[in-house]
């Protein structure tokens, strides 16, 4: 690889961290309800 792709290595890592936002929100949101159903079943 050469010395000037660095800006490549940003884009790739902005990339991933997009990906890994999108796929843990859905999975955080899903926790939530999850957490609010089962406080709503104990009471």
């Amino acid at each position: 690889m050469a010395e000037h792709d660095s800006g490549l290595r940003i884009l790739v890592r902005v990339l991933i961290g997009l990906l890994l936002v999108a796929v843990a929100v859905p999975v955080l949101y899903y926790l939530f309800i999850c957490a609010v159903w089962m406080s709503l079943d104990y009471q």
